[in-house]
């Protein structure tokens, strides 16, 4: 008597079941939601869009934090609010973060793991680089001339991820060890941008795994030699690679009809090699050029500077400026006015009885 079951312990250590975080598609739930009482729940959050009664469990959290690659923003903006060595409140030090994240400019000096851990912090690297390099674009430089200039925006960009994208560039392109820094800076933006979802395209060549009815199913196979693929089988694997985050475009894909048109720019109709592809893709300047539009829409954008923007102060109307930098006078309380009207009081009567005291002793003196 008096003990309290498991399962309120459960819920008193673990706090209210629902949170305020937007309800997840049912395509969404399906995949990750398991019933109520396996899973733990996570604490009330709050949420910007104020919806309230909506049941998140901590595995729907933390599969919304990695799909849209939220966790490295949320661990590197705590350690900055908390050890920062500025005169900033911890508020502005958030604010100023994430204005920097939105802005593309928070990459700059940062160490590679951190450059290269999201989709958004590639693409800030990619427009801060070609900023960079679009004074030397019509010159011809070596590979560690190339280097250097990646060294500019991170010091520890490695030498080996830039030698793996030289070894897929044609060899025609090369004279005398230097390429253009026009073609080799389109040839690096889109390869490092999208290497991952050109790593997913690998085992396809290799026939490690198929398409079978939209799911990707293994072939059985554990090495397999690269060999060309039908431009059919290639289609079907960039769109489930395109469709396999939550029916949700990965940020790094490419569309097929992005792959399809530089395939057939390229004179490819029937199937194509996984180097080949890779040539035909990097040295697209289409997709060099949708690296470097806004990868928000404006209006987004201006919503997003509201909502960041410190609060006003609040304004004190003044006549001029004289008038400003008087000091503004409290008013004074009863108690002082009372205080101040009894001491005028005592001295006028004071003075009342030292002028009657005078001139009674002046009487005085005259008499006989």
């Amino acid at each position: 008597a008096g003990r309290p079951s498991p399962g309120a312990a459960r819920r008193g250590r673990r706090g209210p079941r629902t949170s305020r975080l937007p309800r997840p598609s049912a395509h969404h739930r399906s995949r990750t939601r398991a019933p109520p009482h396996k899973i733990p729940v996570m604490a009330a959050l709050t949420s910007p869009v104020g919806i309230t009664g909506v049941n998140v469990s901590r595995r729907d959290s933390q599969e919304y934090l990695r799909l849209h690659q939220l966790e490295p923003y949320l661990e590197d903006a705590a350690v900055y609010a908390l050890y920062a060595d500025d005169d900033l409140t911890h508020e502005e030090r958030l604010r100023d973060y994430f204005r920097l994240v939105l802005t593309l400019e928070h990459i700059y000096g940062r160490e590679y793991t951190y450059v290269s851990s999201t989709a958004w912090n590639r693409r800030a690297f990619v427009v801060a680089f070609r900023k960079c390099v679009h004074p030397l674009r019509d010159m011809d430089l070596t590979v560690p001339d190339f280097h250097q200039l990646l060294i500019v925006i991170c010091p520890d960009f490695p030498r080996s991820t830039l030698d793996s994208i030289i070894h897929v560039l044609p060899r025609a392109l090369q004279s005398d060890g230097k390429f253009h820094c026009g073609t080799l800076a389109t040839a690096f933006e889109v390869h490092w941008y999208h290497s991952k979802f050109l790593s997913a395209l690998d085992p396809f060549f290799r026939r490690l795994v198929r398409i079978d009815d939209g799911v990707a199913v293994p072939t059985g196979k554990e090495e397999g030699d690269s060999s060309a693929l039908s431009l059919d089988d290639l289609e079907k694997a960039v769109v489930y690679l395109n469709a396999t985050k939550g029916k949700r475009p990965h940020p790094a894909a490419i569309p097929w009809e992005v792959v399809e048109q530089c395939l057939n720019d390229a004179g490819f109709r029937d199937a194509v090699s996984f180097r080949r592809l890779c040539q035909c893709l990097i040295q697209s300047e289409v997709l060099a050029r949708r690296l470097h539009t806004p990868p928000l829409p404006m209006r987004s954008m201006d919503r997003v500077a509201a909502i960041l923007a410190p609060p006003p102060k609040p304004s004190v109307p003044v006549a001029d400026e004289e008038a400003a930098e008087e000091p503004v006078k409290k008013p004074r309380s009863l108690r002082k006015k009372v205080n101040s009207t009894m001491r005028l009081t005592l001295a006028a009567r004071k003075r009342e009885n030292a002028e009657r005291a005078a001139a009674a002793a002046a009487a005085q003196l005259r008499a006989p």
